[in-house]
């Protein structure tokens, strides 16, 4: 399975180099939440550096998680060192981090989450996209006319995604990180994208999920 994974990759790239002018960016994403705030109407700070040729680049998040979700983007050159200092005079939910036990993502006695599963048929959709001239998530969202995003399973809750970094692939992709904020039940998905764009760019995600638990008395 994972060999026909390897060759599925390694035809696409092989079809990217084939159809498009490739530069190699090498463009990584890397996200680092920084903490989130208690009570209601609470914000969620978080960061993604770019490496590759992005080296440096740096976008900072504030998330406002209430009735409606607010993403404000709150600088795209300098670092998020101030958040800590914030936290000083503002409350901090703390969060847990969730770590697989015998293949599953267990936040509780009755919770747990998994990725979902493999979907054979979007190598082929993506690659159709880069061949029209796409490069990557914004042109998959802006073509794919359905089924364009498979969000994780979660199991003994009902559960919403109130957020999606827009810069990143939801398909066949796996956990990299997982925070749990038990307080007001948030979940924050790191995913591991094996695909890359043009420029072999990184497709790596952030989704934010609201799960209802009993706890909750839902």
């Amino acid at each position: 399975m994972r060999f026909c994974k390897y060759l599925a990759m390694c035809l696409l790239i092989g079809l990217f180099s084939s159809s498009t002018t490739l530069t190699a960016t090498l463009c990584d994403q890397t996200f680092t939440i920084h903490g989130k705030t208690s009570g209601e109407n609470a914000m969620l700070f978080w960061s993604v550096v770019l490496g590759g040729e992005c080296e440096g680049y740096i976008r900072g998040f504030v998330l406002v998680l209430g009735d409606t979700i607010t993403p404000i983007l709150t600088t795209q050159k300098w670092g998020m060192d101030w958040v800590p200092r914030l936290f000083k005079d503002i409350s901090e939910e703390k969060s847990i981090k969730i770590e697989e036990t015998d293949g599953r993502y267990v936040i509780n006695d009755t919770v747990w989450i998994e990725p979902p599963a493999e979907d054979t048929t979007f190598p082929r959709k993506f690659g159709t996209v880069i061949n029209r001239g796409g490069d990557g998530p914004k042109d998959w969202y802006r073509e794919c006319p359905v089924n364009c995003s498979d969000y994780p399973i979660v199991h003994g809750c009902a559960a919403a995604v109130v957020y999606s970094y827009e810069g990143g692939l939801y398909k066949n992709y796996s956990f990299k990180d997982l925070l749990y904020y038990p307080e007001s039940g948030y979940l924050v998905v790191i995913t591991d994208q094996p695909l890359k764009a043009v420029g072999l760019d990184t497709m790596h995600g952030l989704l934010v999920l609201r799960l209802k638990t009993n706890e909750d008395g839902e």
